[in-house]
């Protein structure tokens, strides 16, 4: 999990594609200054990918770019979820912010039906897709299932102490 520090942590989000010969077809990158990590990924037929994550502060996915929220007792930047699509030579397709008040982190992500897509992870308070999701508990979980475009489609929640969902099948 990346560092929860507002300063000068600089970590960035790289995906790549590599052949079975193991040579390197295509990197993409994306990032800012704070602490970005992409943890679940997915791949379909089409070679097409989408992954997810967390990101801290402003973020650039090519020309796509997210700036997370900041907490409420201070103006540091929070962690806020993002899911990404990438076509089959690289170039990101669409970006989807879950954004909450507090550190948020998508950890899977998965292909599913036509190309929806669907991602799980853990975030507190309200969170916000594309609908607004109130809550007021701390680590709750989180399953959203998006269309191929990147839509909502639907969202459920799950509370408990501490939650961590770690693959989805």
């Amino acid at each position: 999990f990346p560092s929860h520090d507002n300063e000068g942590d600089s970590s960035d989000i790289f995906v790549a594609k590599v052949n079975s010969n193991g040579v390197f077809q295509w990197v993409t990158t994306a990032g800012g200054g704070y602490a970005d990590v992409a943890i679940g990924l997915d791949v379909n037929a089409a070679g097409e990918c989408v992954v997810t994550g967390t990101f801290r502060g402003e973020c650039s996915f090519g020309s796509i770019d997210l700036t997370s929220q900041t907490y409420s007792t201070n103006s540091n930047f929070s962690s806020d979820i993002f899911i990404a699509k990438l076509n089959a030579g690289g170039a990101w397709q669409w970006v989807k912010q879950g954004a909450a008040p507090l550190d948020d982190i998508g950890l899977d992500v998965s292909y599913i039906g036509s190309n929806e897509v669907v991602a799980c992870g853990r975030y507190s308070e309200d969170l916000q897709f594309d609908q607004l999701h109130a809550s007021d508990v701390i680590n709750a979980g989180f399953v959203v299932r998006l269309s191929a475009s990147g839509s909502e489609l639907w969202f459920g929640s799950i509370t408990a102490s501490q939650v961590y969902a770690y693959s989805l099948a």
